[in-house]
This record gives structure tokens, C-alpha cells and sequence, in this order.
């Protein structure tokens, strides 16, 4: 009777195919938007590098043409694509010379400025100069010096004369030079400070001596 009705054994059902069969399977879309993000950062820092390494080698040719402040320039801006620890190195010396040539460029211009009688712009030029060299008090002497003469940035003379004096206190000289600032800006009892410290320093300093008995008339 099976076999009338069946046609012979019975045949058991196909397999359910596994889901990597059905189709293409779906990833984690966290997963593929890490990947692409990674990729592209890869790619901006490669282009970086590249940047980097072109603002290197103009760096390199402006030193050929001994262009130093150029080629600081470049190193600055080379840095700020890829900070690498020789470029730095790098910039730090070419940047230091850069300083050098620069201040001595201002105390040239500043020094005939002075020798004109141009006191605003010797002013100017002595305190570029000074802020290039923070720690070379005759520069900040000078600066104060021929911004007192121009009289009209009193506050700044004051700064660059207190930055002489702080660096180099032993100097009758810059005491003597503050005192001058202070005086013509009122400052009657600071003036009188510093010509006594002046005099304990060079009890024989006649500028010292005569400034003093200004200020004491003044007084």
C-alpha cells in the first residue's frame, strides 16, 4: 500500500541552509565607521609628513642663501603640520640665530637713528631690539634711554630702565639712567632712590651727583 501511494521511500526535508548562505552577511556599523575614520587620519598625517618634510627643505634652501629668518619661519610652520622632536631641534638653533641677526639689524638702524637725533625712532628700534634680547641689559638701558628723550611712552622707558636695573643691579650707570626716566615722570621719590643707590655703587659718578641735585631742588 506505501509503495502504491508513495511511489516509494519516503524522502526526508532539505536542510535549512545557515544564515552565512542565505546572503551576504551585515557587519557592525560601528566597526566599518572605525575603519573608514582610521583610514582617514592615516591619510591626513601622511599628507602632513609631506608638508612637513617640503617646509623642511625650503627651510634648507634659505640657509643656503643664509636667509635665517625664512628658514626659522618655515621650521615654525613645519612644526605646526608635525611636531617631530629633530625638526624642533632644529628650529630652536636656526631660530636663536634668527634672534641674533634680527637684534643686530635693530641696534644698527636704532644706533644712527640716535646719531640723527631721532629719538621715536631709535625708541622704537632699542626696544625690538630688547625684546629680542630680554636678558641684555645695556639693550633695555638704551631703549629706555631714547624713549625718555622722545618723551612720549614714559610708562615703556620706566619698563625697559627697571629691566636694566634688574639685570644688572650693580650698575651705577642704569640707576642712573632710571632715575632720568622717573624724573622726567614725576616720580621724584623714586628718582632719589636710585641716585642713592647710584652713589653707593660709584660715590664719584658725576652724572649721578648732578641729577641728585636736581632732584632735590625739585624736592
Amino acid at each position: 500500500a506505501g509503495a502504491r501511494m508513495g511511489g516509494g521511500a519516503r524522502r526526508s526535508p532539505a536542510p535549512t541552509p545557515a544564515p552565512s548562505e542565505v546572503g551576504p552577511r551585515v557587519g557592525d556599523p560601528r566597526a566599518a565607521v572605525e575603519t573608514l575614520r582610521a583610514r582617514w587620519d592615516d591619510a591626513k598625517e601622511r599628507a602632513r609628513r609631506a608638508t612637513m618634510q617640503k617646509l623642511v627643505e625650503s627651510a634648507e634652501a634659505a640657509l643656503a642663501k643664509d636667509d635665517w629668518v625664512l628658514a626659522a619661519s618655515h621650521l615654525a610652520h613645519a612644526l605646526k603640520e608635525h611636531d617631530e622632536p629633530a625638526v624642533r631641534a632644529r628650529y630652536v638653533e636656526v631660530e636663536a640665530r634668527a634672534r641674533e641677526l634680527l637684534a643686530d639689524g635693530f641696534l644698527r638702524q636704532a644706533a644712527y637713528e640716535e646719531s640723527q637725533g631721532g629719538w621715536r625712532e631709535a625708541g622704537a628700534l632699542y626696544a625690538k631690539a630688547a625684546d629680542l634680547r630680554p636678558n641684555d641689559p645695556t639693550v633695555a638701558a638704551r631703549a629706555a634711554n631714547a624713549l625718555r628723550r622722545d618723551g612720549k611712552d614714559l610708562h615703556a622707558a620706566a619698563r625697559f630702565g627697571e629691566l636694566a636695573v634688574q639685570k644688572s643691579p650693580a650698575s651705577a650707570q642704569f640707576r642712573v639712567t632710571l632715575a632720568e626716566v622717573y624724573r622726567d615722570a614725576g616720580l621724584l621719590l623714586r628718582a632719589k632712590g636710585e641716585l642713592e643707590h647710584a652713589l653707593r655703587l660709584a660715590p664719584d659718578d658725576a652724572a649721578a651727583r648732578e641729577l641728585m641735585a636736581k632732584v632735590k631742588a625739585t624736592t
